[in-house]
């Protein structure tokens, strides 16, 4: 696990990074917090406390933590078969939001991908959050797939 801090204002959030850095529960109660933030919202297309379980079970973890909070997250898989990462689930809390925090969760993914000798990494993305997609194509993310009512959306590593 790596350890990184960042001043903002008077918080410091600390990244850390690895598999199974947080427990079912927390990652349960960050869902249920963020539930919302997605239109339609996160609930509506799957059942949280599967998700949660299936994320502490599978998926690698970047974290951004303060000391009383957990400001933003960023869970991924790997699949050393074909090099491909798939981003399933980043979010910073809308009060955390402006402060560079879904940058540096990105970018110590990058790095942990390097390190696992990953070639791509995916994600999708609904076609109507703009603001995402900004993002994303602003960190050198392009559209690999068109779907129905999302993106799939690829960055070479």
């Amino acid at each position: 696990m790596n350890n990184y801090e960042l001043f903002l204002m008077s918080d410091i959030i600390t990244y850390n990074i690895g598999k199974k850095i947080l427990q079912a529960d927390a990652i349960l109660n960050y869902l249920k917090d963020i539930d919302t933030d997605f239109s339609p919202p996160l609930s509506q297309k799957v059942t949280l406390s599967k998700y949660a379980l299936k994320l502490f079970e599978h998926a690698f973890f970047v974290t951004a933590e303060s000391v009383n909070d957990l400001p933003g997250l960023c869970a991924f898989y790997m699949n050393a078969n074909t090099a491909t990462a798939f981003i399933t689930l980043i979010h910073v809390k809308k009060d955390y939001r402006g402060k560079g925090i879904a940058g540096r969760l990105l970018f110590e993914m990058m790095n942990q991908l390097h390190q696992n000798n990953m070639s791509f990494l995916d994600l999708e993305v609904t076609k109507n959050n703009h603001q995402a997609i900004n993002f994303y194509t602003h960190h050198g993310f392009i559209v690999h797939e068109d779907k129905n009512e999302s993106l799939i959306m690829r960055k070479i590593i």
